[in-house]
């Protein structure tokens, strides 16, 4: 199935809605502050296996919380890694997302060596 309409309009709501996101999303511990995000990732991740994994749904979802500073880069780390949340899915989503972790990482390590 094509996810180009849904990804387009829930595109849309994340942006509509990025302010409330972000404070949902935000805590004054990090770590708390980055299990709020992966948790994020994780609806994420069920709602794309609900919907039978339309094609790019959850890559575009994920680049989008990204663009929008709802869900930093390191929460990605946490959502990767994290191998005992129950949430279905898990690889389908790493398959599909291949790709995105792969240039945020790249995008990670570029900007570290700019700071030097």
């Amino acid at each position: 199935t094509n996810g180009e309409p849904e990804a387009a309009s829930l595109v849309a709501a994340i942006k509509r809605r990025q302010g409330l996101l972000k404070r949902y999303n935000s805590s004054k511990s990090t770590a708390e502050q980055l299990q709020r995000q992966a948790s994020c990732l994780f609806e994420v991740q069920l709602y794309c296996s609900n919907k039978g994994w339309p094609t790019g749904l959850i890559k575009k979802l994920f680049y989008t919380l990204y663009d929008t500073d709802i869900v930093e880069e390191d929460a990605y780390g946490v959502w990767r890694e994290d191998i005992d949340d129950p949430t279905p899915g898990k690889t389908k989503a790493l398959v599909q997302l291949n790709e995105f972790l792969q240039w945020l990482a790249t995008a990670d390590e570029g900007g570290e060596e700019d700071e030097d």
